[in-house]
């Protein structure tokens, strides 16, 4: 299975969960996040402080030295480290990583910040060529080379986890890659191949392992099937009724993706839609509008209409949520309907401000006191910006929406 791609920071930080509370003591951690610094960013290491901080780190794990000493070496080292993002570049994103696997106490997070500062060092070498600004964002051309990394060091975390998630990983490994390459079912995130490593090594319980396995292998047997059926989609039904909400979620995702083409995922939608538990129908109705998937417009309706009318408030927002992304302009009446009758503050509002946005493009959120905040519907969802309130007016709100508009259109560019 080859960790090595555009979805490597998904694959690391899996792994790394495998490092987090109790599943690993802290010298195992320490140890990782030294050897992420040894494996990739030793040759890099000419500073003697920097040296002197992780030669410190070594002897507290070997209890040659104490906290104190281990203080000492940090404070030192801390001094080197920028406080602006223009003074960024490898040179000090090594210093940092010095400087965190000094850290007492020495968590997860730690070894995941240190794994940071060793992909950007690690792709800037292979780039020959720094970011532009110091760090790499979603907005550098060469992200996703950066990212790509850490598929590497997801490598590097298997000999520090505990040997039972180790032997998993290897048998894993050992097995064909699921190949879930249908052109029909791809748009949602889906997180391949990783899903069956993450089931057998997070998911504690046998039951909701099983489950899990059985949506994924499911949705490998439908992949390129010119003909799908309700029988075909039963492991992926269950497994998104399922309590634990990471493997109800992709399967629900399996489901939406299927549903785009074939009636009997549409109709096991609504049958998970029915469910009596209410994190069921919420994590559906979430999915649903988040992702925004072509379907025929009756089913897209009539989901919508239902979930509009749903017994919980969080699944009434986000059905309002979802009438707003898919412009869904024939359901306000029954949008204003549900407000009126609704009797949660906090979704009335939401349900409110969707009508707003989907009505007329835009709303206003006037408190009363202090700036006065206007929204503005753009193609990545909604954008804002506080206005004063001398300069406010309603006259004037479309030109401060324009503008809005026109600032995210030249952000996307």
């Amino acid at each position: 299975m080859d960790l090595i791609d555009g979805r490597g920071a998904v694959s690391f930080s899996d792994r790394l969960g495998l490092l987090r509370g109790k599943s690993a003591t802290e010298k195992q951690r320490r140890r990782c996040g030294l050897y992420l610094i040894k494996q990739n960013i030793d040759q890099t290491l000419f500073d003697t402080e920097v040296r002197q901080a992780i030669v410190s780190a070594k002897c507290f794990i070997n209890g040659s030295i104490g906290k104190h000493e281990l203080s000492q070496a940090r404070r030192r080292i801390a001094k080197r480290i920028p406080f602006q993002s223009a003074e960024w570049n490898s040179q000090r994103h090594v210093i940092h990583a010095a400087w965190i696997v000094t850290a007492n106490p020495f968590s997860a997070c730690d070894v995941n910040a240190i794994g940071a500062h060793v992909a950007h060092v690690v792709a800037t070498t292979r780039r020959g060529q720094e970011p532009r600004t110091g760090w790499y964002t979603h907005s550098d051309p060469a992200y996703s080379d950066y990212i790509a990394v850490f598929g590497m060091l997801a490598e590097q975390l298997v000999p520090f986890v505990a040997p039972r998630a180790r032997r998993t990983i290897a048998q894993v490994k050992r097995l064909p890659a699921d190949r879930l390459d249908d052109s029909r079912f791809q748009g949602v995130y889906l997180p391949v191949p990783r899903s069956r490593e993450w089931i057998l090594t997070h998911v504690k319980k046998k039951e909701q392992r099983s489950v899990g396995i059985g949506a994924l292998d499911a949705f490998g047997r439908i992949q390129h099937r010119g003909d799908i059926g309700q029988a075909d989609l039963k492991p992926i039904t269950r497994s998104a009724l399922a309590s634990l909400r990471s493997i109800r979620e992709d399967a629900i995702r399996m489901l939406l993706l299927i549903g785009r083409e074939f009636d009997a995922a549409r109709n096991a939608l609504l049958q998970v839609f029915a469910s009596r538990n209410a994190e069921v129908r919420f994590t559906l109705v979430s999915e649903f509008g988040y992702w925004r998937l072509q379907f025929p417009e009756s089913f897209v309706r009539g989901f919508l209409a239902r979930a509009l009318q749903d017994e919980s408030p969080r699944v009434r927002m986000f059905a309002a949520e979802g009438c707003n992304g898919y412009e869904r302009n024939d359901l306000l009446p029954l949008m204003r309907t549900a407000s009126d009758k609704e009797t949660d503050p906090g979704t009335k509002c939401h349900i409110e401000t969707s009508i707003r946005l989907l009505a007329d493009g835009y709303y206003v959120d006037d408190r009363g006191t202090g700036d006065v905040f206007v929204w503005a519907k753009t193609n990545r969802g909604t954008s804002g910006q506080p206005v004063s309130r001398s300069d406010f007016s309603r006259k004037n709100v479309q030109k401060i929406v324009k503008k809005i508009m026109q600032e995210e259109a030249i952000s996307d560019e």
